[in-house]
């Protein structure tokens, strides 16, 4: 490290600080959270006051690996080397330090509860079996990992409900998604469970989820129920307009003019036939695309109207136009407003089958693992008494790859922080008196790294940490932007991608990025796109999959989506022209050919 670098890690490994570091990949975000721990395990911590939260089981089991290795590196190497560790960790090494270090692998070895390197789901389910009548949940629950079962078992639990009971509103709701939606209502009922968190945190404290979502929606897309669209836009001035606008068609009578008015003529909006009516104004205004009809001037047509006939009739021609488009902008809006109220309520059901078939056999899947603690710490009548108990147990929080929490994540851990920034707490026999506790929290985590939307990650929960450590922790922010893994050619296609333009506008703040390895050699290269071809019959020749077609004569054309198999096809070439060139890799007194084992790719 150089010093700035070292300076940054010496202060945020520290105890006695509170951090947030943004740490670039390969920068070595690892090793200085093993750091953090060490030097807290250096400076008299409990080990099982010590929690780090990890995003994953691998990033977990790595970092609870380093532990274990560089510990037992402690052990084993000379006192001069143990200096040079503990210098670059940022401890003075002493005598005492150094049998601290030594000891520590032992310690660990001997502990009853070391240090709680775990998961998010793993902390939310360890809290669940601590407190499952607390947390409303059954005693003993077992974990869910694969859900995909139990998810047709909804769905055929609900259809069957439609079925039996075809005038439902369950059965209604289903009639108008398919029909609105054809095949994809099955994706929009299987999504609706995938969201379920997002709707429960959206819906909390609500007597009836469905009808609250719909109030809201409306609001959003000011639909007015009690509104007749289509008899407000024949009003009366709407058809002095038409009656108008049909005088100047036919003193211009050309074929299309005087086609048009007799689509507009006795287009009055009344009930037995306002649709029709309405679907003759459309026609003579709007092409089939939507699009206003081209009426311009001339000097042809300005002879049959004159100049200021001509002038009033474009007027006329723009009016109703916009009048038109707005009618079915709101008539889009009612139609949006109308598929989503049967999405809510053939999604509430779909879930409330779905969950009762999880509670009948006692099982939790890890979106409940996460709301149900989110809503213990937050919600339950005991959720003071359980904050305390968990306050007994974590003096410091160490979270990694912030930048994929999700919402419920954080206001998981909200109450942690809270009495983290508290202070202070109760000594662990109630003869003693209140003692000031040495606490910490430390951050890590990097926006450009978050990966993980479709599991509803959202890495601008990384700036709301920050400003909350900050402003109630005190704590120090840190970037680590020097890798340790990079060649210049990649650091360099880092900077000039993020430091300006529409990713820098993402992610706000950027620290240019180094490297340790200045002579390493790399390059960057941006393969194509796959676009999606044609849809061709066996001779290649193109095909309108929207005609009518012969079964007897022509086979049904599947669409398949093979361009994830042209974009591997693609990268294996690759490869194989870096293997049959013989790439050079390495540093410049030690290159050698590319091997197989020296390709990483990352999707």
């Amino acid at each position: 490290m150089n010093n700035r670098a070292d300076s940054a890690a010496h202060t945020a490994s520290s105890p006695q600080h509170n951090a947030i570091v943004m740490a670039s990949a390969g920068t070595g975000k690892t090793w200085l959270l093993v750091t953090r721990i060490i030097r807290l395990l250096l400076a008299g911590t409990r080990p099982d006051a010590i929690l780090a939260i990890s995003f994953t089981r691998k990033a977990a089991m790595e970092m609870q690996t380093r532990l274990a290795q560089r510990l037992f590196e402690f052990v084993h190497c000379t006192d001069a080397a143990l200096d040079l560790h503990l210098e670059n960790i940022g401890v003075e090494p002493t005598p005492q330090q150094r049998r601290q270090a030594r000891d520590l692998y032992e310690s660990l070895l001997r502990s009853e509860q070391p240090p709680r390197i775990t998961t998010f789901h793993a902390f939310c389910q360890d809290l669940l079996r601590r407190f499952p009548l607390e947390a409303d949940v059954p005693p003993g629950f077992e974990l869910l990992e694969k859900t995909a079962e139990i998810e047709r078992s909804a769905q055929a639990r609900l259809f069957m409900e439609a079925t039996a009971d075809p005038d439902g509103k369950p059965a209604q709701a289903l009639d108008l998604l398919f029909s609105n939606c054809g095949a994809g209502a099955q994706n929009a009922l299987s999504e609706f469970l995938q969201q379920r968190s997002d709707w429960w945190a959206f819906t909390e404290g609500q007597a009836n989820p469905a009808r609250f979502a719909e109030a809201v929606l409306a609001a959003q897309l000011t639909i007015d129920h009690d509104a007749d669209y289509l008899k407000e836009f024949f009003c009366a001035q709407t058809h002095k307009d038409i009656a108008e606008f049909i005088e100047f068609l036919k003193q211009h009578s050309t074929a299309t003019n005087t086609h048009h008015a007799e689509l507009l003529a006795g287009c009055l909006g009344n009930d037995e036939k306002i649709l029709q009516d309405f679907l003759n104004v459309k026609t003579a205004f709007l092409t089939d695309e939507g699009k206003p009809r081209s009426r311009k001037a001339s000097k042809a047509q300005a002879q049959f109207l004159g100049e200021d006939g001509q002038q009033r009739f474009l007027e006329l021609h723009e009016k109703l136009c916009a009048g038109i488009q707005i009618f079915l902008e709101q008539q889009a809006r009612v139609a949006t407003y109308r598929t989503n109220c049967a999405w809510y309520v053939s999604g509430v059901r779909l879930l409330d089958h779905y969950q009762q078939i999880k509670a009948d056999q006692r099982l939790l899947d890890f979106a409940d693992l996460e709301w149900k603690a989110c809503q213990l710490l937050n919600h339950s009548d005991n959720a003071e008494w359980v904050q305390y108990k968990l306050d007994q147990r974590i003096d410091h929080l160490l979270v990694d790859e912030f930048q994929d929490t999700n919402p419920t994540q954080w206001n998981l851990l909200l109450p942690l922080l809270n009495e983290l920034a508290a202070g202070t707490g109760l000594s662990s026999t109630a003869s003693q008196p209140e003692t000031e506790r040495n606490r910490s929290a430390f951050i890590v985590g990097d926006g450009k790294q978050s990966i993980y939307r479709f599991r509803r990650a959202e890495p601008r929960l990384l700036d709301t940490a920050q400003a909350f450590l900050n402003e109630n922790l005190n704590a120090s922010s840190h970037h680590l932007a020097e890798s340790w893994r990079s060649a210049p050619a990649v650091i360099e296609f880092i900077n000039q991608a993020f430091a300006e333009g529409p990713l820098y506008d993402r992610l706000h703040v950027f620290e240019t990025h180094t490297t340790h390895h200045h002579e390493l050699y790399g390059r960057v290269e941006i393969l194509p796109l796959i676009g999606v071809p044609p849809t061709s019959n066996l001779a290649g020749e193109a095909v309108d999959v929207f005609s009518f077609r012969n079964p007897l004569q022509q086979p049904r054309l599947l669409d398949e989506e093979n361009r994830h198999y042209e974009e591997g096809k693609l990268i294996a070439k690759k490869i194989k022209t870096l293997l049959h060139d013989a790439t050079a890799i390495g540093h410049a007194h030690e290159t050698r050919p590319l091997n197989y084992s020296d390709i990483f790719i990352l999707l």
